[in-house]
């Protein structure tokens, strides 16, 4: 397969934008909305709790894995401490590496968006919590500290994002 045709495909498959190469969302028109303050929050909860869905279907993959071979054992035992088996040709490295890898990135996703710093999910739930008054501020500050969030707040990132993957490897481990 040529170089130029993946290239070209990544990012149509990855749901991106195929003209400007900007990630896309789903669209959602509140005006549909028949009660807009409820629907607004399921809206807003639906991604996280499906990026949970995910990792947690990862954690169930990888404990099947874990069960049925004693390599995929060791393999997934490994992983999360950073020992990955090189010396086996078993498809079974790179296919609990991809699975890993899609438990983590979900994880990261659903956490982050948690956050309740406008745009993320996390905000439309708060922001129906607050008077209108504040609410205005809480609208014109939350570009600047989502900006704020990600290059400066590493540390507050990744004190949400650790347990919550530790938490999973935590299950992972103890399954079978």
């Amino acid at each position: 397969m040529p170089g130029w045709l993946i290239c070209e495909a990544i990012p149509r498959l990855a749901c991106w934008d195929a003209f400007r190469s900007t990630p896309s969302g789903t669209p959602v028109d509140p005006r549909n909305f028949k009660n807009p303050v409820l629907d607004d929050i399921l809206t807003a909860v639906v991604g996280p709790i499906s990026n949970f869905a995910v990792a947690i279907c990862a954690v169930l993959m990888l404990a099947s894995i874990k069960l049925v071979s004693p390599l995929g054992r060791q393999i997934v035992f490994g992983i999360p401490q950073g020992f990955i088996p090189t010396d086996s040709n078993s498809f079974l490295v790179p296919l609990c590496l991809l699975v890993y890898e899609l438990m983590v990135i979900n994880i990261v996703l659903g956490v982050f968006n948690l956050i309740p710093v406008p745009p993320l999910d996390g905000s439309h739930v708060l922001r129906h919590l607050l008077p209108s008054g504040i609410l205005r501020i809480y609208d014109v500050l939350g570009t600047f500290a989502l900006l704020l969030l990600v290059f400066r707040g590493g540390g507050l990132l990744a004190g949400l994002i650790n347990p919550a993957v530790g938490m999973f490897n935590y299950i992972l481990l103890r399954i079978g």
